[in-house]
């Protein structure tokens, strides 16, 4: 939905972003719940961790064009550990895949923090009520992605389950919500806008009237 709103009202880049994020998580939750690889260990761990990857980084980006800021080096940064971080695990093989890819995991949980940060910043900057929720959503976000990352590096004595899957759906809620929030505030913009409109009409039409009344008398 928010893909077909930016595309179609030409909003801006930063929801076309988070339209891309979306999807890529579909694409990671379909990978992480099929119970049936249709494919070898390595390659589907390469889709699963890579999936991930490319959520957060897309994440980032909308976090940047929402706070209005231009780090286009940055950026380019973030796109190229997309795309090389799965190919290192792909060459790397079934051997080397648990430490590639905790490595891997503790860069996006930098990422992670980045975003938090920028998300901050424009939660005390507009002090609205949607800026505030990304911050806590994005907070939230951020911790479970931590004792995910910790889970899977057998640092608990059991095994325990792992919990992004009830964070991200929480910050993808907020950031909508902040959608709706300023498509509200442009409506009442605009209707604010139109009654002052009608009111200088009206303040001319009268200052016409009166002037041909003068030009009769």
């Amino acid at each position: 939905l928010v893909l077909a709103a930016w595309w179609l009202l030409r909003w801006s880049s930063a929801y076309g972003y988070f339209g891309l994020a979306a999807m890529c998580w579909t694409l990671h939750s379909i990978v992480v719940l099929t119970v049936d690889i249709p494919v070898p260990v390595l390659e589907w761990e390469v889709l699963t961790i890579g999936s991930m990857m490319w959520v957060v980084v897309a994440m980032m980006v909308f976090a940047l064009r929402f706070a209005e800021l231009d780090r286009p080096w940055l950026e380019g940064a973030a796109w190229g550990y997309a795309v090389v971080g799965p190919l290192l695990l792909w060459l790397g093989g079934v051997s080397r895949l648990s430490a590639i890819g905790n490595s891997l995991l503790l860069m996006l949980l930098a990422i992670g923090a980045y975003e938090f940060k920028v998300l901050w910043d424009v939660a005390r900057r507009r002090q609205s009520v949607e800026s505030i929720l990304l911050v806590v959503a994005g907070l939230i976000v951020l911790a479970l992605g931590a004792h995910d990352l910790l889970n899977r590096r057998g640092t608990f004595a059991y095994a325990e389950p792992f919990h992004m899957h009830y964070g991200v759906p929480v910050l993808f809620a907020a950031v909508f919500w902040n959608l709706l929030g300023q498509v509200v505030a442009g409506r009442r913009a605009a209707e604010t806008l139109n009654v002052a409109l009608e009111t200088r009409v009206r303040e001319k039409t009268a200052e016409l009237e009166r002037s041909y009344a003068q030009l009769r008398d």
